[in-house]
């Protein structure tokens, strides 16, 4: 029985789709199994940090969105959208799709990159 895609999975088969992309194309540039992407995609796993990480940087996907469905819509709204209305601080909505987030990339570069402990 096929499952529905979860809101990431959605966003990343978009991405996907945008991308001119397969899914064994996108775990092999994240690092991780055909089978663990396609768990993603339809809820039945969560990413790491650093998988949702490189999976945001290949499909260039919207920031804003990505961590709402990371993180689910319930704890976005608790932990972004409230603090931010009651410090009247302007909760960006979105990113230029031409721009990339350097600093993000250069996280997951660095942790990426770096050696895993066995």
């Amino acid at each position: 029985m096929k499952r529905e895609p979860c809101e990431l999975g959605r966003l990343m088969l978009a991405g996907i789709e945008v991308k001119g992309m397969n899914q064994s194309r996108l775990a092999e540039r994240c690092g991780v199994t055909r089978s663990l992407i396609s768990q993603i995609i339809s809820g039945r796993a969560r990413p790491s940090v650093a998988t949702f990480l490189h999976i945001y940087i290949t499909l260039e996907l919207d920031v804003v969105d990505s961590l709402r469905a990371f993180f689910g819509k319930d704890a976005w709204e608790e932990h972004m959208v409230k603090p931010a209305r009651e410090t009247a601080l302007p909760l960006p909505l979105r990113r230029p799709k031409s721009t990339k987030n350097k600093i993000l990339e250069e996280q997951c570069v660095i942790h990426c990159s770096a050696p895993k402990s066995t």
